[in-house]
C-alpha cells in the first residue's frame, strides 16, 4: 500500500512531535533533578532551623511545572496517535475503494469480453457469405470492423481488381 499525501504529512508532523516530547522529557528530567536538590536542602536547611518557605515554594512550583510538561507531552503524543490512526484508518478505506473499483472494471471488460467471444461464435456458424449485410451488423454489433481493400498488380495483366472484407479487430 502507497503512502497518501495526508499520511506523509502526519508522518512528518509526529517525527516532530516526537521530537518535542524529548525535549519535554529532558525538560522534565531537569525539573525533578531541580526538585530533588531543593528536597535536600530543606532538609538540611530544616535540620539547622533555617526558614524554608522560599524553597518550598520554588520547589512547589517546580514540581507543578513538570507534572504540566509530563501531562502537555502526553497530550501531544496521545493526539498524535489519534490522528495517525485516523489517517491510517481512511488509507484503508481508500484502498478497499480502489480495489472495489478495480474488481468491478475487471469483471466488466471480462464480460465484454465473453460478449465479444459470443457474437465471434454467431458469426462463424453462420456463414459470413450467405447472410446479408444487416443480419452481419446486428450479430457484430459493439465490434469493431475495419474494411479492406487489396490491389494487385501481375506481370502479365497489370492491374487486377480490388478484393475486399471485414477483419475483427480486438480492442
Amino acid at each position: 500500500m502507497a503512502i497518501s499525501s495526508i499520511m506523509s504529512r502526519l508522518l512528518i508532523s509526529a517525527g516532530n512531535t516526537m521530537k518535542m516530547a524529548e525535549i519535554r522529557q529532558g525538560l522534565n528530567k531537569e525539573m525533578e533533578h531541580r526538585a530533588g536538590v531543593l528536597n535536600a536542602e530543606i532538609k538540611l536547611d530544616g535540620g539547622r532551623g533555617a526558614d524554608t518557605r522560599k524553597k518550598e515554594e520554588e520547589l512547589e512550583k517546580t514540581e507543578e511545572k513538570a507534572s504540566k510538561i509530563n501531562v502537555e507531552a502526553m497530550n501531544s503524543l496521545s493526539e498524535m496517535n489519534n490522528e495517525l490512526r485516523s489517517a491510517a484508518n481512511r488509507d484503508q478505506e481508500e484502498a478497499r475503494a480502489e480495489k472495489k473499483q478495480a474488481e468491478k472494471i475487471s469483471e466488466k471488460r471480462k464480460t465484454e469480453k465473453e460478449e465479444r467471444a459470443k457474437r465471434l461464435e454467431k458469426l462463424q456458424e453462420k456463414n459470413v457469405g450467405e447472410t446479408t449485410n444487416k443480419e452481419s451488423d446486428e450479430i457484430a454489433e459493439g465490434t469493431t470492423f475495419v474494411n479492406f481493400v487489396a490491389d494487385g498488380i501481375t506481370p502479365d495483366s497489370g492491374v487486377i481488381d480490388s478484393v475486399g472484407g471485414k477483419v475483427d479487430i480486438k480492442t
